[in-house]
């Protein structure tokens, strides 16, 4: 049963409507932007790009003075950012292993361009105006669906890409935007990115040595698909079933816990009346009951949750009801294993002064743990936050395993230790009767 209770899913979703902030950002590659997002036939894609800005800062300036010099013209700071590329790509991988293996080549070595097949090959970009080689015949049966606007790159299967090099329209205040609506060759698992691709020219590559790029943006996108009933729906393909599987789950957990408490029931029954032996009943056995209650709350407000991103896009009201409850079911739980590991109820009926400040301080780790959660559900995947609470949440699960350890190692070795005391006890006392034996015969 604590197995059952432990099992669920920690996804951090709470909308599929998302923004995405940066300010003065110096990394070159962000991804992904959001999470993934697994595209069906008819699916829809849109992007707004709000109050992007690119400038470049000196480094040998910043370590001297701690400050940047600013006080530049439009015209030479448009010549300073001459030779970049940036951009957002929508790109199609198989598996979110395949996108970090993209993402690893062109962080180990920044000149490599992730959309450099839309600049130099079949799409090529220049200035406001799209090109799409000699042949259009790819986009001539899907017109409709495919994503034009100034700076937009519609590859179809390829990816859809949108140019900010253009900065007299596509940045502030400017606000450049794509719309694109997936057919039945383009469905598949899609990763968003923003890149500033380095000139390939080496002469232009080396003034921007010693220098810093620096970002500022604000996106909002969403995605969407629909479901066999032509309903919308804001949930990725692969999670499109889980308001129901979650809903299952919830009548699962409840149909066991009854037999669950059916059985405790029958269990004390059988302890009051004696007329047959039954198994005994713990208090730690009330309080796993508990644990599964909460699971099932939890499971069932999960079901509930998914339900309204997958109507509305985001389910704030019903991700604070569903976190509350993961937080008492995950301090619950944790309490419960520390209790069997530190055997009460089972073989003593208090807890150590160790013990309680170790389950004392597992729960200062879930509630750290839980904040972590809350953080994660409103940041977007690659924002500074979101790494920063991700990285928190990662280690106090770990130190929550290693604390839970710690109450069952203590039990162990005090039961190892009451053994050895018992059997040297047990020889004593055979070693005495034999010797009064010995005494009486003799006497005899």
């Amino acid at each position: 049963f604590l197995f059952i209770s432990n099992s669920g899913n920690n996804n951090f979703v709470s909308a599929t409507k998302h923004t995405f902030a940066t300010k003065n950002d110096r990394r070159t590659f962000i991804g992904p932007l959001g999470l993934p997002f697994g595209f069906l036939d008819g699916g829809e894609y849109s992007l707004r790009v709000y109050h992007f800005k690119l400038h470049l800062t000196s480094r040998i300036e910043m370590a001297a003075k701690g400050k940047t010099n600013n006080n530049i013209s439009l015209e030479e700071e448009r010549e300073q950012l001459n030779g970049l590329h940036p951009g957002f790509l929508l790109k199609r991988f198989e598996t979110e292993a395949e996108f970090e293996r993209f993402q690893d080549t062109i962080l180990d070595n920044p000149t490599i361009c992730g959309f450099e097949p839309f600049l130099t090959g079949e799409f090529a970009i220049n200035g406001d105006k799209l090109y799409i080689g000699n042949d259009d015949s790819l986009f001539k049966e899907h017109d409709s669906a495919v994503a034009v606007g100034p700076g937009v790159i519609d590859g179809g299967s390829e990816g859809i890409f949108l140019s900010m090099k253009n900065d007299e329209l596509m940045w502030a205040p400017n606000t450049p935007s794509l719309n694109h609506t997936f057919v039945v060759d383009e469905v598949g698992y899609y990763f968003l990115f923003y890149q500033i691709c380095l000139p390939v020219d080496q002469v232009d590559m080396t003034k921007f040595l010693f220098k810093e790029i620096r970002s500022t943006f604000l996106l909002d996108f969403h995605y969407k698909n629909y479901d066999l009933l032509g309903k919308a729906s804001y949930l990725t393909a692969g999670e499109m079933p889980l308001p129901h599987m979650f809903l299952y789950f919830s009548v699962s957990y409840s149909a066991l816990l009854a037999l669950w408490v059916i059985h405790l029931n029958n269990g004390i029954a059988g302890q009051k009346t004696q007329r047959e032996p039954k198994p005994k009943i713990y208090a730690i056995h009330h309080l796993m009951s508990s644990v599964l209650f909460l699971k099932v709350l939890t499971v069932f407000f999960e079901s509930v949750r998914y339900h309204f991103i997958r109507v509305n896009g985001h389910a704030e009201l019903w991700s604070v009801v569903y976190y509350m409850l993961s937080f008492f079911k995950g301090v619950f739980l944790f309490t419960v294993i520390l209790l069997i590991g530190s055997g009460w109820s089972f073989f003593k009926p208090y807890l150590t002064h160790k013990e309680r400040r170790v389950i004392l301080f597992v729960i200062v780790l879930q509630i750290i743990d839980n904040i972590a959660v809350v953080v994660l559900t409103h940041e977007t995947v690659s924002e500074r936050l979101y790494n920063d609470w991700s990285t928190v949440l990662h280690l106090v699960d770990i130190l929550s395993c290693c604390a839970v350890l710690v109450p069952i190692v203590w039990q162990v070795n005090s039961l190892e230790e009451s053994a050895e005391v018992g059997s040297v006890s047990t020889q004593i006392g055979i070693g005495e009767d034999g010797d009064d034996g010995n005494k009486e015969s003799t006497s005899t």
